[in-house]
């Protein structure tokens, strides 16, 4: 990072840029707009906000603190401009020089290696990448299928869901493939509350009403996102997921979508990874890479480097 300056395109505030907010609520950009950065603070993200003025498009960025005064900025979804190089370290110059952080986190990405050949820290990925052409395989045609017939009694809720019961299930799922839960109840209560171009939450209620399943889809520009999504066991057994990916789908070409990203999942999740597999057509990885200015900048990349070696290793 070294001798690198913060391009003047990129405007950064603390506060909603005018035009960022303009922009942002009036087509589906969820990554740029208001209600994305209080999402984000319910998890103790600190918010800023970012515009570039030569492309007139721009997103939230949230920085979350570590050990009380590392500041770690996170840029996790690759949307425009960001797919740009350039772009991406002209905004990463912008935070640091700015004195918002001491590292920037981007996830990036890439298309399939080999099995074999991914690196310490790499996830695989998933994608459908011409979302108007693409159509459902036999194999999931006969799962969609299934999952009508077992599903014949429950109801697809498209608004008014009880995110608290959302959140109980994404804890139990987290809590069954042991891992560590990043999103709390504050987090989806407001997801369940938003109205905005760029969110939509769908659930799978039995016939006492009770939500079994979700899947949020968020969309920025012309690409969506998987963004969330758990089911009980029963609902699982019964094929919920597939049917709440096929409205995600369905949702995301209505919004006029080109991409649909199903998005990556940690290695050891072999059974999650082989479900998007059958409705993605695009193979890849996302890797993590670190960008910091400073001593504590560089010695906290070298932290976090060591985190990602050693959490893969676990894996």
């Amino acid at each position: 990072m070294r001798g690198l300056k913060a391009h003047p395109a990129w405007h950064i505030a603390e506060t909603p840029i005018p035009e960022l907010a303009a922009w942002s609520e009036s087509r589906p950009a969820w990554f740029a707009a208001s209600a994305w950065a209080e999402a984000l603070q319910a998890l103790g993200a600190r918010c800023l906000f970012a515009w570039h003025r030569e492309r007139q498009r721009g997103l939230v960025v949230p920085v979350f603190t570590r050990l009380g005064f590392l500041r770690l900025a996170f840029l996790g979804f690759p949307i425009c401009p960001l797919s740009d190089p350039c772009e991406r370290e002209a905004l990463a110059a912008a935070l640091l020089a700015g004195g918002h952080c001491q590292t920037v986190r981007f996830s990036l990405p890439m298309l399939q290696k080999a099995e074999d050949a991914l690196s310490e820290g790499e996830r695989p990925d998933v994608w459908i990448e011409n979302l108007p052409s693409w159509r459902p395989s036999s194999r999931l045609r006969r799962d969609l299928a299934y999952a009508r017939r077992h599903l014949g009694d429950w109801e697809l809720v498209r608004e008014s869901l009880e995110m608290a019961a959302a959140a109980r299930l994404y804890a139990e799922v987290i809590a069954r493939h042991r891992g560590q839960a990043v999103y709390n109840t504050a987090y989806f209560g407001h997801l369940g509350r938003v109205r905005h171009p760029g969110l939509f939450v769908f659930g799978l209620c039995d016939g006492w009403g009770q939500l079994r399943a979700f899947a949020i889809l968020a969309i920025h520009e012309d690409t969506g996102f998987y963004l969330h999504a758990a089911a009980d066991e029963e609902a699982r057994r019964r094929g919920a997921g597939d049917l709440l990916l096929e409205a995600v789908v369905e949702q995301s070409r209505r919004s006029g979508c080109l991409r649909l990203d199903l998005m990556a999942s940690p290695p050891r999740q072999s059974g999650l990874i082989a479900f998007k597999r059958k409705w993605g057509d695009r193979l890849g990885v996302c890797t993590t890479q670190h960008t910091s200015r400073g001593l504590i900048g560089r010695a906290m990349q070298a932290a976090l480097a060591f985190k990602l070696k050693h959490g893969a290793r676990r894996r």
